[in-house]
């Protein structure tokens, strides 16, 4: 799960392991699939990030650029999604391709240096190929049910959601990080907040998504009331056998939005 990326783990292939306020009591617990979907709700355009991330004594952050704008692959209506993330090691570029109207992924091209991930999504499988320290690693993933993609696809997803408060239910999320597998996750939403970024002040919904199996792998992330949605935050903890810490992502400026259609 990024950050957005999220998020959300800006930087999937780096910060991965780290991507993991109270909700209020559920009115509803629901799959996504018996939810209206509303990708209008998404707002597209250049949104920059700063995460800082902190473990023990060492600190560090990452910058980071996501661009969401209309496209289209072999046909199909898609958005796509790319993020630039910048630390004193490199940049890595996660290139996401959604469908426009279900939001499930259709293609992924991570590339961190030297290391690549590619990955070809549909309802049944997820096929590709891994490449990191003159290694080759074939992906082929089975799935019982469709899934929808992690970290920039999970924080676009919510986006999507009807959100309110106490709204809840079950995602099935196709993480990325050493390897490719299936996690499956709660969320559920709280009173909407007012949030302070370095972008600015925003009114928010609380969505905290917690992995069904794995107590200490969790988040919170932050998406405006007022459609269409932006993230504006994420805050996550690092897990003890990664060093324990916290991760914190924070949206410091709104470079562009697309143009309005007369």
């Amino acid at each position: 799960m990024t950050a957005d990326s999220t998020s959300s783990g800006i930087g999937p292939l780096a910060f991965a392991f780290a991507l993991l306020a109270l909700a209020a009591s559920p009115i509803s617990a629901v799959q996504t699939k018996d939810l209206e979907l509303d990708p209008g709700a998404i707002a597209g355009g250049r949104f920059a990030y700063i995460t800082e991330l902190q473990i023990g004594d060492t600190a560090m952050e990452i910058e980071s650029v996501r661009e969401i704008r209309a496209d289209s692959i072999d046909g199909k209506a898609s958005l796509s999604i790319t993020t630039t993330s910048s630390t004193g090691m490199g940049d890595t570029v996660d290139r996401l391709q959604i469908d426009a109207e279900t939001l499930y992924p259709l293609t992924r091209d991570i590339v961190q240096g030297l290391g690549r991930m590619t990955l070809d999504y549909d309802s049944e499988r997820v096929t590709g190929l891994i490449q990191s320290a003159g290694e080759s690693i074939r992906v082929d993933l089975r799935l019982q049910q469709p899934a929808y993609a992690g970290d920039a696809g999970l924080d676009t997803l919510l986006a999507a959601l009807p959100l309110t408060a106490g709204l809840s239910g079950q995602l099935s999320i196709i993480e990325t990080d050493v390897d490719v597998h299936v996690q499956e996750f709660h969320f559920s939403v709280a009173e909407a907040e007012t949030i302070a970024v370095p972008a600015g002040t925003f009114s928010a919904w609380p969505v905290r998504v917690q992995a069904l199996d794995e107590p200490d792998y969790h988040q919170t992330l932050w998406l405006t009331t007022a459609s269409p949605r932006v993230f504006v935050k994420a805050q996550a903890p690092v897990p003890q056998e990664a060093g324990g810490g916290t991760l914190v992502t924070r949206l410091t400026k709104i470079e562009s939005v697309p143009a309005q259609s007369p």
